[in-house]
């Protein structure tokens, strides 16, 4: 078994991916809505409340994520925080937007500061 596989919060981690994919995957569906197809008000709304209840479901388990993350970093590095991924995304300001009326202002080492997040690299 490796390293990777034994590590306690690789199943959060996991999870964590699985509902940020699921996160973009109804946010690009409604940019993509072409307002001119005859239900676009009422897939709007469908997309929008999806798009929501993903945003949640993904804030939730990026909770634990940090929680576990954290904990680890105590047990094991003496406080130093775990860091996993180090690279650069590009959000569109809607999206920030929403995270920033859902309450979700840092991720990973980024903050949003007036719907604009900022990556800080240690």
């Amino acid at each position: 078994m490796s390293k990777q596989e034994s590590h306690p919060c690789n199943g959060l981690f996991q999870q964590w991916q699985v509902k940020r994919e699921l996160a973009n995957y109804y946010f690009t569906a409604l940019l993509r809505l072409s307002p001119d197809a005859h239900d676009a008000p009422q897939r709007r709304q469908e997309l929008n409340e999806k798009v929501f209840d993903a945003l949640l479901s993904w804030k939730h388990v990026d909770d634990q994520l940090q929680s576990c993350y954290q904990d680890m970093a105590r047990k094991l590095h003496d406080g130093e925080p775990f860091r996993i991924d180090v690279h650069q995304h590009i959000l569109p300001p809607d999206y920030v937007s929403t995270l920033d009326k859902l309450g979700i202002t840092s991720s990973g080492g980024g903050h949003s500061q007036n719907g604009i997040f900022k990556v800080h690299l240690h």
